[in-house]
C-alpha cells in the first residue's frame, strides 16, 4: 500500500475538517452564503453582535462548518505598532464543545477569552487600543480571582463563574464570538437559563453561534422559548448530487492523474454512492472503504464501490444504531473496539478519532440515554465505573459505522 493511498484515505476520513484539512472544505449557498450575510458580515463589517443556531442532523458537517468560519473570523492581531494603529475591532473568537457540567462549561468560555490574547501581536494591539487594554485588565483580574482557583480546586461556585463572565462581557465593547459545538439539551441548563437570557439580550457586543441537532433545538425551544426566540436558525441540509461531486473532487485534489491507480472516482461512481448515502459523512465512509479494498488489487474498480456500499448498508439496517446521534454512535463504536471501558477510556478513544468532547459528556451519555435504551450496561461499581455493549450482535455491526 503506497504512502499516497494512506494520504488519500486520510483526506476521506469522516472526522471534522480542521487546520490544514480545511483546504478541502466546499462552500455551499445554503448554509454558507446565508451565514456570511446574516452573521459574518454583521459581526466583521458592521461591528454588531449575532445570535445563531446552526442546525443539522449527524454527519452533515456542523463541526466542520464552525471550524471553517472560525478560520475566517479569527483574524490575527497586528504584527507591529504601525499596523495596530490602523486596524480596529478585531474579535476574540472562542470555540468550545458544550459540556453538560455547567460550571465546567462557563469555565471553558472564560478560559477561551483568556486564550484569545495569546495570539502573536496582541501586545502591540493592547498597548495602542484603549478598549482592548481595558478588556485585558479585566481578564487579568478574572484569571487571578477565578480561573486560578478553578484550576487549583477543580470546582468553583456557579454564581462566581456567572458573575465573572457577566463582568467581562458587560464591560467591554470588544467583539467576542462564542462558537459552541455539540450543544445538547439538559435539565442542568435550568441553573443558568435566566442568566443566559439576560446576557444574550444585553447591550454587550457578544455573539453566540451554537451548533445542535434538530431534536436538541426542539427540546430546548419547548423548555426555553424566550431564549431560542432571540436566535436566527441556519439549517445545514443534505447534499445534492452536484454538491457531493464537488466535495469528492476537492478531497482528491492533487491525485487526479493517470499515474494514480486509486484516483478515478468517476462521476457515475460518486452518483451511485450519493444515491445510497445522501448524508456526506456516510458517503465519505463508503469511499474510504472502497479505497481500502482497492489497495489490495492496486487499482480502484467499480466492484470495490459495490462492496463498500453493501457493507455500509448492512450497518445502516440496524435501526437502533442509525437513530442514535453521531456522538452516541461513536461512543458505542468505542466500546465495540475497547470491550469494557470507563468514560476516561472512551473519551481518549474519541479524541484520537478527532472528536473534541469532555469526559463528563461521555459519562452522561453512557449513564443516561445509552443505558436507558438498553444499549450499554454498567459492569463495575464505584468511582471507576466501566460499561460494555449489552447485545454482542451489535459489536459486529458497529465495525461498519
Amino acid at each position: 500500500m503506497s504512502i499516497d493511498l494512506y494520504e488519500l484515505i486520510r483526506r476521506f476520513e469522516p472526522v471534522p475538517l480542521d487546520g490544514d484539512m480545511l483546504r478541502f472544505y466546499v462552500q455551499r449557498y445554503e448554509p454558507d452564503t446565508i451565514f456570511e450575510k446574516l452573521v459574518y458580515e454583521k459581526i466583521m463589517k458592521n461591528g454588531v453582535s449575532a445570535k445563531t443556531f446552526i442546525v443539522g442532523s449527524y454527519g452533515l458537517g456542523k463541526t466542520t462548518f464552525l471550524n471553517f468560519w472560525k478560520s475566517k473570523m479569527d483574524v490575527p492581531f497586528p504584527r507591529s505598532p504601525l499596523e495596530a494603529s490602523i486596524k480596529r475591532n478585531i474579535p476574540i473568537v472562542v470555540k468550545v464543545t458544550f459540556d453538560d457540567n455547567v460550571a465546567k462549561f462557563l469555565y471553558s468560555l472564560l478560559k477561551g477569552i483568556e486564550k484569545g490574547f495569546k495570539k502573536p501581536g496582541w501586545i502591540y494591539y493592547v498597548s495602542l487600543n484603549q478598549e482592548y487594554e481595558r478588556l485585558f485588565r479585566y481578564i487579568s483580574q478574572v484569571v487571578e480571582n477565578v480561573l486560578t482557583r478553578y484550576e487549583k480546586f477543580g470546582k468553583l461556585d456557579l454564581e462566581t463563574l456567572k458573575s465573572a463572565l457577566s463582568f467581562i462581557l458587560e464591560n467591554t465593547e470588544v467583539p467576542i464570538i462564542f462558537l459552541i459545538d455539540s450543544f445538547v439539551y439538559t435539565d442542568k441548563l435550568e441553573t443558568i437559563a435566566f442568566w443566559l437570557d439576560n446576557l444574550i439580550q444585553g447591550q454587550n457586543n457578544t455573539s453566540f453561534v451554537i451548533a445542535s441537532t434538530p431534536d436538541t433545538l426542539h427540546n430546548f425551544r419547548m423548555k426555553y422559548p424566550f431564549i431560542v426566540s432571540k436566535f436566527i436558525e441556519i439549517r445545514i441540509p443534505g447534499y445534492t448530487s452536484n454538491e457531493m461531486k464537488a466535495v469528492f473532487a476537492k478531497r482528491v485534489e492533487g491525485y487526479a492523474n493517470s499515474d494514480n491507480p486509486y484516483y478515478p472516482f468517476k462521476e457515475e461512481w460518486i452518483e451511485t454512492i450519493w444515491s445510497h448515502f445522501p448524508i456526506l459523512r456516510d458517503a465519505i465512509k463508503v469511499a474510504q472503504r472502497a479505497l481500502t479494498y482497492a489497495a489490495k488489487d492496486g487499482k480502484l474498480e467499480y466492484r470495490h464501490i459495490e462492496i463498500a456500499i453493501k457493507e455500509a448498508e448492512r450497518a445502516m439496517e440496524t435501526t437502533v444504531l442509525f437513530e442514535l446521534d453521531e456522538l452516541d454512535r461513536m461512543i458505542m463504536k468505542a466500546l465495540a473496539e475497547l470491550g469494557e471501558a470507563g468514560p476516561s477510556d472512551v473519551t481518549r478513544w474519541l479524541k484520537n478519532k478527532g472528536y473534541d468532547v469532555a469526559k463528563s459528556t461521555v459519562h452522561y451519555r453512557l449513564k443516561e440515554p445509552l443505558s436507558k435504551k438498553g444499549l450499554v450496561e454498567k459492569v463495575s461499581k464505584g468511582r471507576r465505573s466501566k460499561y460494555r455493549i449489552t447485545d454482542r450482535r451489535l459489536i459486529e455491526l458497529l465495525k461498519y459505522l
